[in-house]
């Protein structure tokens, strides 16, 4: 269900981590959640432009290798398939397109490594379910 066509997605920005599942959509771990953005050039204050990441898939998401850490890579197109199924009303490929540099992938599902984490967790797995 998307949300109305007047939405005030730039003033829910500061409250996105209350929105939604309150763990990392990556991992299902419950914590503190960063935002995440899936496109950032230029950098947009927008619900539709983020997902919410532990700081540990935030910091592999950029590319940093952390000792001990056997997570892969999450790519763009990993983000979009996550915004998809687990934030699906502020989902907006068209609105994410319009504010990107380049051409957005094709949404494509995390690593095997996530998608066991994310079966763990009700809530994620609920939504991944449809429900």
């Amino acid at each position: 269900m998307r949300l109305p066509r007047d939405h005030d997605y730039a003033a829910e920005y500061s409250d996105f981590r209350w929105i939604g599942p309150l763990c990392c959509w990556a991992c299902g771990r419950y914590g503190p959640t960063e935002r995440a953005h899936i496109v950032n050039k230029p950098r947009r204050e927008d619900t539709r432009a983020v997902i919410k990441l532990c700081s540990i898939c935030h910091k592999i998401q950029h590319g940093e290798r952390l000792a001990g850490e056997e997570r892969p890579r999450l790519l763009v197109e990993h983000m979009l398939w996550l915004k998809s199924r687990i934030d699906p009303s502020r989902y907006d490929r068209a609105w994410l397109q319009r504010h990107t540099v380049g051409r957005l992938p094709t949404a494509r599902a995390v690593a095997d490594w996530y998608l066991t984490r994310m079966m763990q967790n009700d809530e994620l797995l609920a939504l991944l379910q449809g429900g």
